[in-house]
């Protein structure tokens, strides 16, 4: 059984629960590692009272991630790389689509106005659209633009979310609205994504 998606508790815990939500899309929910909770906990929430999460704290999940081993958790395993800069985009030969059409999740940094960032989930793309989940509760009233959709959510990890590539994909230069702002990557050398493939595990021995 998997976990369904679920919603963040605060306005700051989006990083930990976009994470969770990533790993629970990935694995069963008996294939998870209490450790591994513990450590997406222990270490997010980590700017000063508990309000964000900084990038250090991601770049040490990753590594995290993609060193644990435990005999009793087998089958997880789990490829992690953490993009930033000119990496993280939505065009040609993008590493974060060939994540998605791979099994995988990349958790995205977006803003929602200049100086307000925020984590979602991205694991489906097609025709020009990515599809995400959203771990703050909204309304579709929050942001009114047809690049920016809200969707019901039927199953448990549908997405919540769908955005435009060429709206996420966009920089300042090209907002210049309060609108404009709301899930964007915005400027090149502020970006930073972490992909997330899990890593089917070799068949057991039955010799």
């Amino acid at each position: 059984m998997k976990v369904p998606f679920r919603q963040q508790v605060s306005n700051y815990d989006c990083t930990p629960t976009s994470l969770t939500n990533a790993l629970s899309y990935l694995f069963e929910r008996k294939d998870l590692p209490p450790f591994i909770v513990q450590q997406v906990y222990k270490e997010c929430l980590d700017i000063e009272a508990a309000r964000g999460t900084s990038d250090r704290a991601v770049q040490d999940l990753a590594f995290i991630l993609k060193n644990y081993s435990e005999k009793k958790y087998r089958n997880f395993s789990v490829h992690s790389k953490i993009l930033s800069e000119c990496q993280v985009h939505l065009g040609r030969n993008s590493k974060i689509i060939q994540c998605i059409n791979t099994h995988g999740v990349a958790m995205l940094t977006v803003h929602l106005s200049r100086n307000d960032w925020h984590s979602i989930i991205a694991f489906q793309a097609c025709d020009g659209w990515l599809y995400c989940y959203d771990p703050a509760p909204r309304r579709k009233r929050y942001i009114i633009n047809p690049a920016v959709q809200f969707i019901p959510t039927i199953k448990p990890h549908d997405p919540n979310l769908k955005i435009l590539t060429t709206w996420i994909d966009k920089d300042f230069d090209d907002a210049e609205t309060v609108e404009e702002r709301k899930y964007i990557l915005g400027p090149v050398e502020d970006r930073e994504c972490l992909l997330l493939n899990r890593i089917k595990s070799p068949p057991e021995s039955t010799t």
